[in-house]
């Protein structure tokens, strides 16, 4: 159950961001925001109290996940954290030149697939740990609900990219849903592993850590992104603790 979540919810985020209109980039920057917020809060009030109560060595792959996930942004421009790389009115360009998107279709696709398939493989291993009943019980799972909310405003921003090469449509949804199906992959190649290694509860936690970093990473970096000119408003510094805010429900 949680699989089919894992890609429908990311995948008709994205396919309905294909529509998108410039002047709605704002409601998605809002969106994100709150996303930001609420990864962050996620991993800062579930996930490091659980890894670090059962594995004091955790900060280890914490760190490796973190600084794993800065060289995967090198390559993906930050897709990751939902970079939208348009030219919007209000302003999200940080001086990149996007215009080789056009011109390098494939060039593209092929650099931002490869990034987000090892970022999705690796976020996906400790999904394999969760045990759900039901879909009430699998929406009260922190990791499961940090990694869903991560990849819908991913998902937005694949598209986004991958709309202004010279791929067309069908190739865009191909491409999407390709990377909506790295996070159970991911999850079913944590299991392989965790039954290779024969410890299942110390594997879980060292991946479930390493995932701990890689959100770490997106959820801060989604919180200065998604400024103009990386100063804070009023309404983004509220959109953030509302997301935050929300953990606290889980």
């Amino acid at each position: 159950m949680e699989y089919f979540f894992l890609i429908a919810l990311p995948f008709l985020s994205g396919s309905f961001s294909i529509f998108l209109h410039r002047k709605q980039a704002h409601v998605v920057r809002f969106l994100l925001t709150i996303s930001g917020g609420f990864l962050f809060g996620t991993v800062m009030l579930h996930l490091f109290p659980e890894v670090f109560e059962a594995h004091a060595q955790a900060g280890i792959f914490i760190v490796i996940g973190f600084f794993i996930q800065l060289i995967l942004e090198k390559f993906s421009e930050g897709v990751e954290h939902g970079h939208l790389h348009l030219d919007l009115p209000d302003g999200h360009d940080h001086g990149h030149d996007h215009s080789h998107y056009h011109k390098k279709g494939w060039a593209t696709a092929i650099g931002l697939l490869s990034s987000l398939s090892i970022h999705s493989l690796l976020e996906g291993l400790p999904i394999s740990a969760i045990q759900a009943n039901s879909m009430g019980e699998l929406f009260h799972n922190p990791l499961f609900l940090a990694v869903v909310v991560h990849k819908i405003p991913t998902s937005i921003a694949l598209v986004a990219v991958l709309s202004q090469t010279d791929l067309g449509k069908k190739w865009i949804f191909a491409l999407l849903l390709w990377y909506t199906m790295m996070t159970p992959a991911g999850a079913l190649l944590g299991k392989f592993i965790q039954n290779e290694l024969g410890n299942y509860s110390l594997s879980s936690l060292q991946m479930t850590a390493l995932a701990s970093g890689m959100l770490l990473h997106i959820g801060s970096t989604i919180l200065f992104e998604s400024t103009e000119h990386h100063k804070f408003s009023i309404w983004k510094i509220g959109a953030s603790l509302v997301g935050a805010l929300l953990v606290l429900f889980v």
